[in-house]
């Protein structure tokens, strides 16, 4: 049911944004941090905007060019990393953009 919605790394990318989520809830939990929730969403829109952008970082955008054997004919491999139909590169700003649109929201 995923590779709907995600395709290559766009999967990792799914899975940075629910273990920045997890990991800054516990931490909130732990240390009973009771505060506005906007710190909270900050923390982790960056946390999972840093860990997208290195995984977009280390991700090969290259298309590669074959020859099937067969025909000698050349074709171009390409590998799409997106989540949600759009490419991993851009959720990077979308992932910080979305705590300023619940802040303005509210405020």
């Amino acid at each position: 049911m995923i590779h709907i919605f995600a395709e290559g790394r766009g999967r990792l990318t799914l899975l940075i944004i629910v273990a920045s989520i997890g990991f800054v809830l516990t931490a909130a939990e732990v240390t009973g941090w009771h505060g506005p929730e906007w710190p909270t969403n900050f923390a982790i829109a960056v946390l999972a905007a840093a860990g997208n952008a290195i995984l977009v970082a280390n991700t090969a955008t290259e298309d590669r060019v074959v020859i099937d054997k067969q025909t000698g004919k050349e074709f171009v491999l390409s590998e799409k990393h997106t989540l949600l139909w759009i490419p991993i590169k851009y959720w990077t700003l979308i992932i910080l953009i979305y705590p300023v649109l619940g802040l303005l929201r509210v405020g």
